[in-house]
This record gives structure tokens, sequence and C-alpha cells, in this order.
């Protein structure tokens, strides 16, 4: 089939949708496994940081029962009136979550309508009780799972009469996720993007690094800022190519942002994060791409392959005359140079533009494809009787206004990107807060890239044994082993795939700008159950620290480091990848268990001091025995492993078919 005939023909997805919505259960998969393996250490009533707080649903009415339970909607609140205590129910919804993704992960029979919104239900119930150790993977995760609801098969696995809709959806939150990364950046007016040395910044400062990140860092500052440049066209010029009605260019953007996210990959351990853009991603293929075309078809696909030829060549034109006009790149004495040419004032009076327009050519194109399944959908071209076509229609429509209004939601973060665009203080504003916000249906995103810091710096955890401190004595003082952050340098930094921890991120965040202690509590608790030698508050650093930790620690406290890289001419000489540097300053003074300082912070937290009952003992003792199990490895080996076994089922049910 043609590029010109994609313009008026419905193109064939039920490969392209089984693939996003498999890939989607093995998110999910990833996503509950990483929960799971630091629920404990995070929020548990007894070791966990923050313990899981919510109210039990609450009225003597059933009407009022129901509006209780519907203002906090969660899984937790079922099962509490089960009597199920509210921990044991986050590890029943961390592996009913496993075992639901798995299945729908191994095999497309469930990957249908109900299993996608069960998943949907319980990733929002834990979601919905992560407090300080939320992050934008969950954000994305929710609202791309809830366009996965929509996308799924109800029960069969025939191509639906919205599905193309849903594609267009899950185009719109993908690009609102990249166009607003990229477009924060320079809108910031942060020196590092205007400098165009903002990738050799962030090679260093990102929050989990890799080694491959460690030799990125070394390519000649020539080479970082044509990434840098890369990096911009990617997020604010190939995103609108997924709208485009040329199929090639929109095969094209894929391509291109594929190779960003393995780069980001390969450099970062951001979780599940960008294994999920890829499978979004998908969303700009179609079945054509993935069937091999039939002898019969190769003589009258000529003009198809010249027509997609042409329109990738004028698409890489396009892109060289953005780069041309808007950046300065030299080359001289075999090395790059690049500087930008517009100010910031020009680029805030097209972002401006771009900000009002993409709202809208979206909704154009969920308006087309609305009106071509009308007219040429098979499901409803195909189906007798006025009555049948008209019930086909009529729930086209249906999902196709649930499309638009969350196009229209989706305007309200997506508006902050400019203030000529903001309409928080709206009536659409205000609905988006006390419904869509607040229920985990639309999410704004970038927040996290506004500024760039220009050096690294990170919190070390020491302790010591010793009944009496003394000043004079800095030896006095030992680290706990941290296995994800690159605070150590006698070890190289490990790739966790999509592993997600939670409690790392949540580190790098604590000394971003402005994070004082007052605004990271949390870290008084969690030094509280390290002072009582907690299993799995160790657990949460590093398992190296069971081993090493035979006694409780007399004191700890958290000093400031500033890491760096090792210089380039000193690699061959240092083993290590990083230097690192003592601060004076501490970003918590030495306290004991007894410390009334340590106290003080804890009661700030204002925890709840009411102890649950404990009921069913056999399913509180497998769920113990079932942690034991899985703190015998590190988290993103389980995860990882989990995976893995899954792909080799996952692969043994496709060959019997």
């Amino acid at each position: 089939m043609s590029d010109i005939e994609k313009l008026s023909v419905l193109s064939n997805i039920i490969i392209t949708r089984n693939l996003i919505l498999r890939c989607f259960a093995g998110i999910y998969l990833c996503a509950f496994l990483s929960f799971y393996v630091q629920a404990e250490g995070l929020f548990s009533p007894v070791d966990g940081i923050l313990p899981a707080q919510i109210e039990p649903i609450r009225g003597k009415l059933f009407h009022d029962k129901l509006l209780s339970f519907f203002n906090r909607p969660n899984w937790i609140r079922i099962l509490r009136l089960l009597q199920v205590a509210t921990f044991p129910s986050i590890e029943l919804i961390c592996l009913s979550g496993v075992v639901i993704s798995f299945f729908a992960f191994i095999t497309t029979k469930f990957c249908t309508t109900p299993v996608f919104a069960i998943l949907w239900t319980l990733f929002y119930s834990l979601v919905d009780i992560s407090s300080d150790f939320h992050h934008q993977s969950d954000d994305l995760l929710l609202e791309a799972g809830l366009v996965c609801v929509l996308l799924a098969p109800m029960l069969k696995k025939r191509y639906g009469v919205s599905d193309n809709v849903m594609i267009i959806l899950m185009r719109w939150v993908l690009f609102r996720f990249l166009f607003t990364s990229g477009a924060v950046k320079l809108a910031s007016g942060c020196p590092h993007w205007w400098s165009l040395n903002a990738i050799k910044h962030h090679l260093l400062t990102m929050p989990l690094p890799t080694n491959l990140a460690f030799y990125s860092y070394y390519l000649s500052d020539g080479w970082l800022k044509l990434t840098t440049i890369y990096v911009n066209l990617s997020e604010l010029l190939i995103t609108w190519f997924f709208f485009a009605p040329v199929r090639s260019m929109r095969i094209f953007a894929f391509y291109w942002l594929l190779f960003l996210q393995i780069t980001i990959i390969a450099t970062g351990n951001y979780g599940y994060l960008n294994f999920m853009i890829i499978a979004m991603l998908f969303s700009l293929l179609d079945d054509n791409y993935f069937r091999s075309r039939k002898p019969e078809e190769t003589g009258s696909s000529t003009f198809r392959k010249i027509f997609s030829f042409s329109s990738i060549i004028a698409t890489i034109v396009l892109i060289g005359y953005i780069t041309n006009k808007y950046y300065r790149i030299s080359y001289k004495d075999g090395n790059f140079d690049a500087y930008v040419l517009f100010t910031r004032q020009q680029y805030m009076g097209v972002l401006r533009q771009m900000v009002k327009f993409a709202p809208f050519i979206a909704t154009i194109s969920i308006i087309n494809v609305f009106l071509q399944s009308c007219i040429s959908h098979p499901n409803i071209r195909n189906t007798k009787g006025i009555f049948a076509k008209l019930s086909k229609i009529i729930h086209l429509l249906a999902l196709t206004l649930v499309s638009i209004s969350l196009i229209g939601c989706s305007t309200v973060p997506h508006g902050k990107l400019h203030p000529d665009t903001n309409i928080i203080n709206t009536t659409i504003g205000k609905t988006y807060e006390e419904v869509f916000n607040k229920y985990h249906i639309v999410h704004e995103y970038g927040l996290h890239l506004r500024k760039m810091r220009s050096e690294r710096y990170e919190l070390g955890i020491q302790w010591t044994e010793v009944e009496k401190l003394d000043k004079s004595k800095p030896k006095q003082w030992k680290e706990f082993d941290v296995t994800y952050r690159p605070v150590q340098t006698n070890r190289s930094m490990i790739y966790a795939g999509p592993y997600f921890s939670r409690i790392d991120f949540r580190f790098y965040e604590a000394v971003g700008k402005g994070a004082k202690l007052e605004r990271n509590m949390w870290l008084a608790n969690f030094v509280k159950h390290l002072l009582r030698n907690s299993r799995a508050a160790l657990v949460l650093l590093g398992r190296e620290n069971l081993g090493k930790m035979k006694m409780p620690p007399k004191f700890i406290r958290v000093v400031f480091l500033k890491v760096a890289y090792v210089a380039r001419n000193e690699i061959e000489k240092n083993p290590n990848l990083f230097t690192r540097k003592i601060l004076n300053t501490e970003y918590l003074p030495a306290v004991s268990l007894s410390s009334q300082e340590l106290n003080d912070l804890i009661k700030n937290l204002k925890l709840s001091q009411k102890k649950e009952k404990e009921t069913y003992p056999k399913l509180l003792n497998a769920l113990r025995q079932m942690r034991v199990f899985v703190e015998a490895l590190d988290g993103h080996i389980f995860v990882n492993s989990v995976l893995a076994a899954s792909f080799m089922i996952m692969f043994r049910f496709m060959r019997k078919r």
C-alpha cells in the first residue's frame, strides 16, 4: 500500500497494537517487580522509611462508603475491608500485578481491556501511596497505561473500530512527554543548553550513570555539542512527525528517536522509563512494516518505494535546513564547534505558537481517523444491517470523544510550558486539578529538567562503632555500600536495565537546588532504621551491607560529597572511574538512636503510631518467605532474571503456534 493511499485508507494495526500491548505488559512486570523489591524498606510499618498511610473506607450508609472510596480509590482500602493490613496489601497488589502482567506478556490472549484495566488500577494503588518516592516514570506509565486500556480488545483479538484513534492518542501522550522534555530545557534559560555544553554536563550529573557515560564524557567537546543539537532536534522537531500524514516520515521519526532512547539506556539507569518510550514509539508503525511483501506486490510497489524515498530525502533536507538556520556548525583543524543563532526571546515566541498549535493538530488527526473509520473501517464497512453499523459508529464516536476530552484536559499541563498559554486558573484548569490530576489520568512532565546541575554532589552515609566521637579522627568513619549511585570509587557502575531504584533517585533529588534537610525528612527515619541495623534498610542501599554490618552502628552521619570523573590522562593509572571529596558541611550531623535531634526530625514526619492488627497468619508467613527468597539477589539481577525467563517462555509459546 503506497504512502498516497495511506492518506485516505486506514492502516491495519493488529500486529502493531498487540506489540504495544505486550510491551506494556512487560513494562508493568518490571514496574511491579521493582516496587515489590523495595516495598519493605520504603513502606512497611516496622522497617519502612515512610510507612504507607491510607484512610479506611468510612461511613455508615452504603452511599457514604461508596463516596469515601471514590474520593481515594485504592485496592489497599478494599483489602482493609477484608481485614488485610496495609503492608501485606501492598505486597499482594505487587504480586498480583506481577502474575497478571506476566501472562499478558507471554501471550496476547491476556492482552485484553479487563486485564489492562486491572493492571492500571493495581499500579495506581501503588503510586497513590508512594509519597516522596514518586517519579515521573509512574506518571507516564499511568497515562499511557490508560490508553492501553482503551486500545486493548475487549475479549477477542480482532481489529477494533477505535484502534486507530487510540494509536493517535498514544502518539499524543508520547509527543507531550518528549516535546515537554525538550521545551523546558531552553525555556529555563539554563546556560548549559544555550551554550550547547549540556550533554557533557549531563553525562556527569545525571542521576544514575553507567560506565558508558564515563567514556562518552571524554568525547571531544565538538562532538558533544553536536549531540546536544541532535537532542534538541529530536524533542522539538522530530516529535511533530508523529502526526505526519505520510507513512515514511513517521517511520523516519521512529528510527531517529529509537536511536536516542537506546543511547539514553546505554548511558544512564532510568529504570523502565526509556523502555516504555520505545514501546510507545511502535505506535508510529503499522502492520505493513512487519509483514514481508508478497511476490505479486513487488511490481506495484515501485512507485511506493520512490515516493517513500523522496519523502525521506525531503525530511532530511528539512532537518538540515532548520539546523543550518538556527545553529552555526563549523569544522576546523579536525574539530567541530557549534553555537546557537537565536535568542531566548525568539525561542519563547516560537514556543508559544507551538504549544498552542500542538493540541489542535492532535485533535484534527483524531477527527480525521474517526471520519475514515466511519467510511472504510472493515468492521463497519462489512457489517450488515443499519442498526449494527450504527451501534459500531456510536461506539467509535464515544471513544473518539473520550480521546478528544483527554487531549483537552492535557492542554492544562501542556500549556504551562509558556506563561501566555497557562490556563491553570480557568474552568478546564480547575477540572484538571480536581479530577484528572487527582486520579493520575493526565500529568505534567519535565519539571526536573528546568535546571541542569553544573557539578555533581552526592550524599554519603557514614557510620562508626566508637562510643565517643572524636572530630580529629576522620578515619573513625566508615561508609555503607551503595549499589547504584556513583558514591564509591572502588567499583564500576552497574547497568540496572529496567529495574527502577526509587531510593537512589530520591537521594539524587535530595541534593538538588533548594533541597535542604527540611524538605527531606524521610532521611531521618532512614538513618534511624540503619542505626537499628534493619535488614530492609540495609538492602535498600545494597546487599553487600548485610555481610558487613554485624552489629548496629553507634553513630551515623550524612555528608556532602563532590563527585567527578577521573581525569582523562589518569585513566590508565587509576582503576576507579570517580574522584570524590568530602565537603566540610554535613547534611545531617552525627546522630545516635538516643539523639534528641533525630527524634525531633522524625516527629516532623507525623507518622501514624497506630499498630494494625495482623490477620491471616498463613498468608503473612507466605509473604515473609517470598521476601526472603527475593532478597537473595540484588534488585536489578532479580528483575532482569524474571524478565529474561519471561522472554524465553514467550518465545516458546510463539514456536508452538
